[in-house]
């Protein structure tokens, strides 16, 4: 079975070889849809996600929400890679200044969305095996394998 690749939040940038979802119905999006339902598609399909400046619009449950569906959406082995503005690390004007942002993360908070994290015993976040993060001139790349 070929495992799909998912381009979420994807606005007016579209990624060729990907389902294109927003939740505007713009040229190149392939499926309109409001990513606070979740990711549309079986558990365990999807090899790959790209979410680029899409999870901080989301508020609080549903930005961990989605976060959980993506863990459900991928196939061991899969790969999703967030990109999103970051706090504590010199950039907080950039998260802050945006009015239509409804969350803010530190590079620290994606240690909570692994499975050995010792949150993990009492609130349902993902589980992935490995998570890492870095920054890039202004924004935080976060990469989470399944």
């Amino acid at each position: 079975m070929k495992l799909l690749k998912l381009n979420l939040g994807c606005g007016d940038k579209p990624l060729r070889g990907a389902i294109n979802i927003d939740n505007r119905d713009l040229p190149g999006v392939d499926k309109v849809r409001d990513l606070a339902r979740g990711i549309p598609c079986e558990a365990g399909t999807v090899g790959f996600i790209y979410a680029s400046h899409v999870i901080e619009h989301l508020m609080p449950d549903r930005a961990v929400a989605l976060i959980t569906d993506m863990h459900r959406a991928l196939a061991p082995g899969g790969l999703a890679v967030i990109i999103m503005p970051p706090v504590g690390v010199g950039y907080d004007v950039l998260a802050f200044q945006d009015p239509t942002h409804r969350t803010f993360w530190s590079p620290g908070v994606w240690t909570y969305f692994r499975v050995d994290h010792h949150y993990r015993l009492t609130i349902d976040f993902a589980g992935f095996r490995a998570v890492g993060v870095k920054i890039e001139g202004h924004v935080m790349i976060a990469t989470l394998w399944r």
